[in-house]
């Protein structure tokens, strides 16, 4: 037997019936225990046809997992540094956005203004000469400059839809670091 099956009465060389009586009761050293099937030789084509879809479930159960647990991942890709001084309308919180986090608030930022899929939007940041600006390829051929006012306003709303503001109550701070790449501080007033 190659390997034992998740089917026991279905997988490979399991194709005989179950035995009724316990061992004890048979009498016969090296019977089958009861309730179990006795091994038989060959294949059982439905078994394995079963044992595979279920080990393909298997499989694909733990993608999903995977994929969700990333997916947690990206969803906080800002993190809150201050909500100390915070009230219920929300002004005094701080946040803090990753490079990941700019590229997102960037392609939504395109998103709502060209009326194209997320999916369709890479977004390239850049920073030169003390500026900041993003080129942003829609559907791999398209382009977009966003200017350093478009960032910060990029900015602006993704905050602000995340913490249910408007987005003129939030302050933005282009920052650009050699280890961090293009990075904001942002502040709800």
């Amino acid at each position: 037997m190659l390997l034992g099956s998740m089917l026991h009465p279905f997988g490979w060389g399991w194709s005989a019936p179950y035995t009724a009586a316990p061992v004890y009761a048979s009498g016969v050293i090296g019977a089958a225990p009861a309730g179990m099937a006795a091994a038989a030789s060959g294949w059982s084509w439905v078994g394995t046809i079963l044992d595979l879809i279920l080990l393909a479930a298997v499989v694909l159960a733990i993608v999903a997992l995977v994929r969700r647990l990333r997916g947690r991942k990206r969803a906080d890709v800002f993190a809150t540094v201050s909500q100390a001084a915070a009230d219920d309308s929300g002004a005094g919180v701080a946040m803090y956005l990753d490079e990941q986090a700019m590229v997102d608030a960037c392609c939504e930022y395109v998103v709502r203004r060209e009326g194209c899929a997320p999916q369709q939007v890479e977004v390239d940041l850049q920073f030169d000469n003390g500026r900041f600006a993003a080129d942003a390829r829609i559907g791999g051929w398209r382009h977009r400059i966003l200017s350093q006012q478009d960032m910060v306003d990029a900015v602006a709303e993704f905050v602000a839809e995340r913490e249910s503001v408007s987005p003129h109550r939030v302050r933005v701070d282009l920052q650009f670091s050699e280890q961090n790449g293009v990075t904001a501080d942002a502040v709800v007033v």
